[in-house]
């Protein structure tokens, strides 16, 4: 909300790991610095949220355990 009020926008890259089953193996964590510690708590917080759970990646059709950076975009 604090950083609503002060109109705060950007997105921290954030890396996630995931099992075959779609779970984080591990916390993820910031590759890239959004350049507000709220902004970046919050996605990293938001990568977390849902208990978890991310679609597999697949290959040949079949789950498999992947990691990758996204990032995540806060706007007014």
């Amino acid at each position: 909300m604090e950083s609503k009020k002060l109109g705060e926008t950007g997105g921290p890259d954030v890396r996630a790991c995931l099992d075959a089953n779609g779970n984080l193996t591990a916390s993820p964590t910031l590759v890239r610095t959004s350049g507000s510690v709220r902004l970046d708590q919050a996605g990293l917080k938001l990568a977390a949220a849902g208990s978890g759970h991310y679609e597999p990646a697949t290959e040949n059709g079949k789950p498999v355990p992947e990691c990758f950076v996204y990032r995540i975009v806060f706007f007014p």
